[in-house]
């Protein structure tokens, strides 16, 4: 009798690891070897989705995936999904991770360092059926000087994560995780495809469906000073607004009330923060239409304002 593809997944767990890259030429092969070089018991490929990039990374993608055409299964776009805000990111990726067991991720400027990565948190998923997933240590590299700097609290994080754990602050990185595919999760992030921010949700949604195991194990690096929250992509002001609204979203998604109690409590804690980053902004610009180099300009520019008008 042939298998039905339930029993299939029972006996042979497999695993779907997803990637999204964008002007990473300096960082994705180290990214892609993480993948290439994992030794398990079961099959597992990579879904590496690279949004347009405008240097060398889909053409180092490509040749990935000639030589490894079993582990690398390429989406390269022509024109950027993320900047859409639309969700068509997050539906792309989903789709060509659908119908695997497992799901691990790693951005394409982090990379893995164990070969068996994968085998060591499959075995404990697999051995543990109550869990919903599983996260371990990293190494953080500070990619500006290249140091390697310590992990806050790494000893304070419990064996165990729940919800009430993770809504404080985000301490699973996403290179790290590995979930067990959950429909309600996946239905649940798909209501949040136009947040800027989708690992932490991720997290706290999964975290919500079951126990996430934290390893002791040193298996990834994850690369500060690169992507989107590097610091020099925006202003704490903004950043700041992007992981209100992101978790502010969230909120309406969670079904643990005392979750979202605690959620509640740290949202009021955003607003505090953006009220007084708000009152410092208008501090400075004050101080700055008083400064004589701004009211010098605005004399300079007057006659400019004065010509347009009169040729409408």
């Amino acid at each position: 009798m042939t298998p039905s593809s339930t029993d299939m997944d029972t006996a042979t767990p497999n695993v779907a690891i997803h990637c999204v890259a964008f002007n990473q030429e300096n960082y994705i092969r180290q990214c892609l070897d993480g993948f290439v070089m994992q030794q398990t018991t079961f099959p597992f490929h990579a879904v590496v989705h690279d949004d347009a990039s405008t240097d060398g990374t889909a053409d180092i993608i490509r040749d990935y995936a000639q030589r490894y055409p079993d582990i690398i299964r390429p989406i390269l776009e022509t024109e950027n999904q993320w900047s859409k805000h639309d969700g068509s990111l997050l539906r792309i990726m989903e789709a060509a991770c659908g119908g695997s067991k497992y799901i691990a991720f790693c951005e394409g400027d982090d990379y893995w360092t164990d070969p068996l990565k994968l085998q060591k948190q499959v075995d404990f998923m697999e051995a543990h059926p109550d869990y919903s997933g599983c996260f371990h240590n990293v190494e953080v590299l500070d990619q500006r000087t290249g140091r390697i700097l310590p992990v806050p609290d790494e000893d304070k994080i419990p064996e165990d994560t729940t919800i009430p754990d993770l809504i404080p602050y985000n301490y699973i990185h996403t290179a790290s995780a590995l979930y067990r595919q959950n429909p309600t999760v996946t239905r649940k992030l798909h209501r949040l495809a136009n947040s800027i921010v989708l690992d932490y949700p991720r997290h706290v949604l999964y975290a919500e469906q079951g126990k996430i195991k934290h390893l002791s194990d040193k298996m990834a690096v994850y690369r500060l000073g690169v992507g989107i929250w590097n610091g020099a992509n925006g202003s704490d002001f903004k950043n700041t607004i992007q992981s209100f609204m992101a978790q502010a979203s969230l909120y309406s998604l969670l079904e643990d009330e005392a979750a979202r109690k605690l959620l509640d409590k740290k949202l009021k804690g955003y607003l505090t923060k953006l009220n007084g980053l708000y009152d410092a902004q208008g501090q400075e610009i004050h101080r700055l239409q008083n400064t004589k180099a701004f009211r010098l300009g605005k004399s300079l520019l007057a006659p400019l304002h004065f010509l347009k008008k009169n040729n409408k």
